[in-house]
């Protein structure tokens, strides 16, 4: 605060030109330059004397003022928006210090209570607080990191209740595109109706109309998923979600005091994905699209399962005119990763025939093991296993081939694990896929290698088998087990070592005491058919 009755203090350094951003421009060095911001200091004396605030210190530049103050640092710079719009502004601002997740820039408002001033010519101009310090290092991993995680604490404190007064209406594709038809038509009727044309004129003339139609296409097409503001449904949210509108690296700056975002000028109604696609493109724009930079970059809360479902609903949106013989649900369920009583409560509410599980499976990386991966864009994945109806995966498959759609097969892609363990020792093989558990005072591993190969599995069995006591020994445990499984035959053979090992599988399976050899038919998951099984006969 300023004693009543003096004059704000105002010391003019050196001409150091800024940036929007508040960082130095270099000199030109010409007179009309130093007369320009000349000028611009002039009015912004003036005009900061509408302020509780004491000036130490300016840099000055084109639009932009950096002040050093009683206050701390302030910037001072041109607003082109309306009093609305700075009042939005405002409370997300407001709301962002209170939730206290992440620093952001304040507007300091004039003497009066007003957001902004103006100057004689009716230019706007508003006060911020600023931070000096640098953008965010595009080519810092761990900068780029922290700027996404920045972005999603800053989305927890940008949601207000749907009855504020004053919230823009949301940002509508539909008409984006609908204006940039316009222009493309109307550079179609430019390019008609000119009579001489260049030559590039006449190409472009003759390729014009295919690139016309198809955003004609596109727009028709968006207008089909799309709900307009104000329509049916489209207000029955309690509350609306907003962006920054402008989020990339410029505007994340890295000083003594942390992290600060700043320029909220084109906070907007719209999807917070809009802030993540922004500031993705522009970070892999500038690490040449790094593909492993993106894969740490973009992650979410069961993005997994919210992939799967996004297929489920093009589905039915697909299907929504196709005149069905049956009745098909879609369900989203939860606490998958527990005891999936989600899924269990709804299976017997509508106890349905057949249930197809769309999830994601793993795609190839350059870290990732080529029998455990497929291919991306190779085609959906079908799924065979112990828990899967094999006809219905069967089944399947044949419609792929009919639609012409190509697909991988699970069973084929994941289990080639000869060329994987080739060079491999025992020990290595035993602990390649091992579980250990613990029923009372008993504690018992299960190993387990999948193939598509009879012969392979005989190879492995041939190295493994000798060795599986000592890996008892070694590892400490009570028995050991090993499935060689044959996921074409859908069997399994069991390895076993330690005391009463073989006698504990005979009872869980009820075998014959006289086989040389344990096969299982149809038992193929460790999970959910071996240890099941092996546990209720060591509880016995």
């Amino acid at each position: 605060m300023r004693p009543q009755g003096t004059e704000p203090v105002l010391h003019i350094g050196p001409l150091v030109r800024i940036s929007a951003q508040g960082f130095p421009i270099p000199s030109v060095g010409s007179q009309e330059a130093d007369q320009e911001g000349t000028e611009v200091n002039d009015r912004a004396v003036e005009l900061l004397e509408q302020y509780d605030i004491e000036v130490l210190r300016t840099r000055k530049g084109r639009g932009a003022i950096v002040c050093d103050t009683n206050q701390g640092c302030l910037i001072f710079k041109e607003y082109s928006g309306s009093q609305d719009r700075i009042e939005l502004q405002d409370r997300v601002l407001r709301q962002g210090a209170e939730a206290g997740l992440v620093r952001v820039e304040a507007i300091i408002p004039a003497r009066e209570g007003s957001l902004f001033v103006k100057d004689m010519d009716g230019t706007a101009y508003v006060l911020k607080t600023w931070q000096e310090g640098r953008e965010c290092g595009v080519h810092e991993r761990e900068e780029c990191l922290e700027a996404v995680r920045l972005l999603a604490r800053l989305h927890g404190s940008m949601e207000l209740p749907a009855d504020t007064p004053n919230i823009p209406v949301a940002f509508s594709p539909e008409k984006e595109y609908d204006k940039h038809n316009k222009e493309l038509k109307r550079v179609r009727k430019y390019l008609r109706q000119k009579g001489q044309k260049s030559w590039f004129e006449t190409s472009l003339r003759k390729a014009f109309d295919p690139f016309l139609e198809q955003a004609l296409a596109v727009t028709e097409e968006w207008r089909e998923y799309c709900l307009e503001p104000g329509q049916p449904g489209a207000g029955d949210k309690d509350s609306v979600s907003l962006c920054h509108g402008d989020y990339q690296y410029h505007n994340i700056l890295l000083g003594p005091r942390g992290w600060f975002v700043v320029n909220f000028e084109k906070c907007m109604c719209d999807d917070p994905i809009r802030d993540l696609y922004l500031l993705l493109r522009k970070l892999l724009e500038k690490g040449n699209w790094s593909v492993p930079l993106g894969e740490e970059l973009l992650c979410g809360k069961a993005l997994d399962d919210r992939c799967g479902f996004a297929v489920l609903l093009d589905v039915l949106e697909r299907l929504k005119d196709t005149p069905l013989d049956v009745d098909l649900y879609v369900l989203g369920s939860t606490q998958e990763e527990t005891h999936s009583t989600g899924a269990i409560t709804a299976a017997y509410e509508l106890a349905p025939n057949l249930c197809v599980a769309v999830d994601v499976t793993h795609g190839d990386s350059p870290d990732a093991s080529k029998h455990e991966t497929f291919k991306l864009g190779g085609g959906p994945v079908v799924g065979v296993g112990p828990n899967c109806a094999r006809s219905l995966s069967w089944r399947l498959k044949e419609l792929a081939e009919l639609a012409e759609v190509d697909i991988e097969m699970l069973a084929q892609a994941m289990f080639r694990a000869g060329s994987n363990l080739k060079g491999k020792t025992a020990e290595e093989i035993c602990f390649l896929d091992f579980k250990q558990f613990t029923v009372n005072d008993m504690v018992f591993g299960v190993g387990q290698v999948n193939s598509m190969s009879e012969e392979e599995l005989s190879e492995i069995k041939e190295k493994v088998l000798p060795h599986l006591e000592k890996a008892r020994t070694n590892h400490n445990l009570n028995m050991i087990f090993f499935m060689l499984t044959n996921i074409i035959t859908e069997s399994s053979e069991l390895l076993c070592a330690g005391p009463e090992a073989r006698e504990k599988l005979i009872n869980a399976f009820d075998l014959r005491a006289e086989m040389e050899e344990l096969h299982l038919k149809g038992v193929v998951s460790r999970k959910k058919q071996l240890v099941p099984a092996l546990v209720e006969a060591l509880q016995q």
